[in-house]
């Protein structure tokens, strides 16, 4: 090759020429090209030649690349390496070239940089599972806490067909899916079918057969702990696992929210700063860096052998553990497989029961560690759960990241929140700001009520802390109710009031919502053994039984229901429950709190009454953005001339079609010459007199709520009415901005063929069964018979239709048919 090349730069002197010599497998290039033609070497390489070529005739450039590949590593070097030696070439190349960047080098310089950055995130996630974690010298000298003889019993049970279910059924129907694609809600449906497949699975896998490779290998999604991650370490990796695999170690910790631990934290600092002799206080802030990952398998196994679990468990359980293998989703594609030697995969349900298995080992090791660890005291406790450990007051520079149901937000974070929102809603940028047509007030009401359904923060933020004021009432027996009412000196379970001087800032937020809470909690009545018989409420709305009843000064007041029942029977003891007393949530009839209902308990009576003509806004069947359209015109907040004049950025309140003197929302869309026409050719003869006729607000709810459908094209009528309306005003907006009008027959044409997709498209319209009655011919007579199906990919929709034809080519019948939707088989 060399010796070739020199000869023939000998022969063509007059020419110019460039090349490189190669290296083991790599390079070995030549270029060539006559002199008459201006050529820039812009970069040389073992691996490539890059060029520039001036065009005089365009004055532009043309860049070339000639590249040649397969190198030896021995001889050459690793894969990455010389993949950053390209990208500094690629920006080398692309600093040379005096006109727009070429978008090739640039699209290559991307996939380059992707493929480097796939490479660094699997090398780390190797070293960071597949560091092999010092062998265990012995367990600490503590005693642990061990399962009991029932308890072990328990576990050593053969696994039921009926647990297998309940627990795949307890499953996310739509959770995201592991490597196979499958979600549970596939299994959960096909459940007949392949129930007895999956119990066998499960049930071998406890017998002790080993997982099969496609079910334990789990897809590492990356999620961001922070804005602008700079490295590996500030991503979350979350195990995206099969459904089998998870239903092999499915489980959860109930009744347990992570703002119980938060709301305890921020309690305990609180009582630490308002402690008047403190010394003997201190809080320590342990930060487990990637704790999850780091946990040695050997220690997962003494922990479960220490807490007794059976021999035949923790074969199961390590086998589920040690057998998997992960790939890394990066950008939607999955890496290379590698195995991992330690660590538990956040985003498996048995990952956190053996995390806090762990954990228990670190309370008792705590106390050997400060007798030989000095404390270094600091003013900042920093985070703990994402969340600032305040003892001073909440300000808005302190909370500006946070909004969280633990704490009251001030009230400049929330307004400033409800801005963007607004700006959102109406299409404002920082460079064009435009006008709220709808307040936000109105729009933060119920669909239902004339809004939009949006929520005012400060409201949500306070029935959040509403759920709190309810468990603590509640809950007598969960770990953070009972610490409050500790610190609170809280004895009875529905206090008149909470208020205390030098209380937290979570607890002064809850002493305001406490009388709108204390109000809707009543006694469940179970044995009668709590519920005070005069004092306490059993019936939403009626207060005490002491109330109503005044006057009675010889009676124990503090007495329980059950001390009223007699021994001789005359209060049948049958009729009392064997469940304890519990107080419950008076607005839901089934007594259990919901945010919403505390919602609906603060700003219900600041609402609208309920108008019918907002449920047929959106249940239209038609487009979102003519709902909205809709509702914009029942609110009147359109924006037509009439209006404009009266805000100030118009001086003639004309019709712009026909020149009316005042244009309003009815002549807009009935009136007005140019809409007439348009309403002409849809209405049928019998009804296009009172059409007309009607008033506006009136007009406008009756045609909403027609259900009819036309006979001629079967469409649905609200829906062809809200596109015309929708249309004409689109109209109107064109013929002013554009000086362009459209004609009424384009306008009906128009809205007719888009109501007509969207009913296709959503099953809305009419839809006629298979029948085979077509039509009676005699024996020599054919019938042409055309069918066609078709399927929405997105959705599963699936229509199909036909038409039958005459031997002479004239139409018979039609029919068609929508399924919701239908397996590919």
């Amino acid at each position: 090759m060399e010796q070739l090349a020199e000869s023939i730069s000998i022969i063509s002197k007059e020419n110019g020429s460039d090349r490189v010599e190669a290296v083991g497998f790599s390079g070995g290039i030549w270029v060539g090209w006559k002199n008459s033609v201006r050529v820039y070497i812009t970069c040389s390489h073992p691996q490539f030649i890059s060029l520039r070529v001036d065009n005089f005739i365009c004055n532009k450039s043309i860049f070339i690349s000639f590249v040649y590949g397969s190198p030896d590593r021995n001889v050459y070097g690793f894969l990455n390496s010389r993949k950053r030696t390209f990208l500094r070439s690629l920006n080398n190349i692309q600093k040379a070239i005096d006109h727009s960047p070429s978008s090739l080098l640039s699209q290559k310089e991307l996939e380059v940089r992707d493929e480097l950055e796939n490479e660094k995130a699997v090398d780390y996630f190797k070293r960071l599972y597949g560091e092999i974690t010092p062998t265990l010298m012995g367990m600490p000298n503590f005693d642990f806490p061990r399962l009991n003889h029932s308890e072990v019993f328990f576990l050593e049970a053969d696994v039921t067909n009926e647990e297998i279910k309940k627990a795949l059924f307890d499953m996310a129907p739509l959770k995201a899916p592991g490597s196979d694609g499958y979600h549970a809600i596939f299994f959960q449906s096909q459940w007949d079918l392949l129930g007895g497949d999956v119990c066998q699975l499960v049930k071998e896998v406890f017998a002790g057969r080993q997982i099969e490779k496609d079910l334990n290998n789990m897809l590492i999604v990356l999620i961001p702990k922070k804005e602008n991650p700079e490295d590996f370490s500030q991503f979350r990796p979350i195990s995206l696992c099969s459904v089998l695999y998870k239903l092999e170690q499915a489980g959860f910790i109930a009744e347990w929210n992570i703002s119980n631990n938060i709301i305890l934290t921020q309690e305990i600092i609180h009582s630490m700063r308002c402690k008047q002799k403190a010394r003997n206080w201190m809080a320590l802030k342990l930060d487990l860096e990637k704790a999850y990952d780091r946990v040695s398998w050997e220690f997962i196994e003494a922990s479960l052998s220490a807490t007794g679990i059976p021999i035949c468990l923790r074969k199961v359980i390590m086998s589920v553990i040690s057998s998997s293998t992960m790939q890394i989703l990066w950008n939607g594609v999955p890496t290379c497989k590698f195995k991992p030697v330690r660590g538990v995969h956040q985003g498996c349900p048995l990952s956190s029961y053996l995390f806090v298995l762990c954990m228990e080992w670190l309370g008792e090791v705590r106390s050997q560690i400060v007798q030989v660890f000095g404390f270094q005291e600091v003013q900042n406790l920093g985070k703990y759960l994402d969340v600032p450990l305040f003892h001073e007051r909440v300000t808005k520079c302190t909370i500006r990241f946070l909004v969280d149901k633990s704490l009251m937000i001030p009230k400049n974070v929330y307004l400033e929140i409800e801005k963007l929102v607004r700006q959102f809603i109406w299409g404002c940028t920082d460079d064009h700001s435009k006008m709220s047509l709808v307040g936000w007030d109105s729009i933060c009401q119920p669909c239902s009520r004339g809004g939009l359904g949006f929520r005012h923060l400060e409201d949500q933020n306070n029935s959040f802390l509403m759920k709190i004021g309810y468990s603590l009432g509640s809950k007598n027996n969960a770990i953070w109710v009972r610490v409050l009412r500790s610190k609170y000196c809280w004895k009875e379970s529905i206090l008149d009031s909470i208020y205390k001087s030098r209380s937290s800032h979570l607890w002064k937020a809850l002493s305001k919502l406490w009388p709108l809470i204390r109000d809707k909690l009543i006694w469940s009545l179970g044995d009668g053994s709590t519920v005070r018989c005069w004092k306490d409420k059993r019936i939403p709305g009626m207060g005490s039984l002491i109330s109503k009843i005044p006057g009675f000064s010889n009676i124990d007041l503090d007495c329980r229901v059950r001390d009223l029942v007699n021994l001789d029977g005359s209060w049948s003891v049958e009729l009392l429950r064997v469940c304890p007393d519990r107080v419950v949530w008076a607005q839901l009839s089934s007594g259990a709190f919901s945010v919403r209902s505390a919602y609906w308990t603060l700003k219900e009576s600041t609402w609208k009454t309920l108008d019918e003509q907002w449920k047929a806004i959106w249940n239209l069947p038609g487009p979102q953005r003519v709902r909205v359209f809709l509702w914009l015109a029942v609110q009147q907040r359109l924006l037509i001339n009439s209006e404009s004049v009266r805000k100030g950025l118009s001086a003639c309140s004309s019709c712009a079609l026909c020149g009316h003197t005042t244009e309003g929302l009815a002549h807009v869309f009935r009136d007005c010459s140019f809409a007439k026409n348009v309403w002409m050719f849809i209405l049928p003869e019998q009804l296009k007199q009172r059409f007309f006729s009607s008033p506006f607000p009136y007009w406008f709810s009756l045609n909403l709520s027609f259900h009819e459908r036309l006979q001629d094209s079967g469409l649905s009528w609200p829906c062809l009415f809200g596109v015309v309306v929708w249309r004409v005003w689109k109209n109107k907006n064109l013929f002013i901005f554009q000086n362009l009008s459209w004609s009424a027959t384009e306008v009906v044409w128009k809205s007719s063929c888009w109501a007509r997709q969207y009913g296709l498209r959503m099953g809305s319209t009419e839809r006629s069964s298979f029948s085979s009655k077509l039509v009676t011919f005699s024996n020599d007579s054919w019938v042409s018979l055309h069918t066609d199906g078709a399927v929405a990919r997105n959705s599963g929709y699936v229509a199909s239709g036909g038409v039958a034809r005459d031997k002479e080519g004239n139409w018979i019948v039609r029919f068609s048919h929508f399924f919701r939707s239908l397996l590919s088989i």
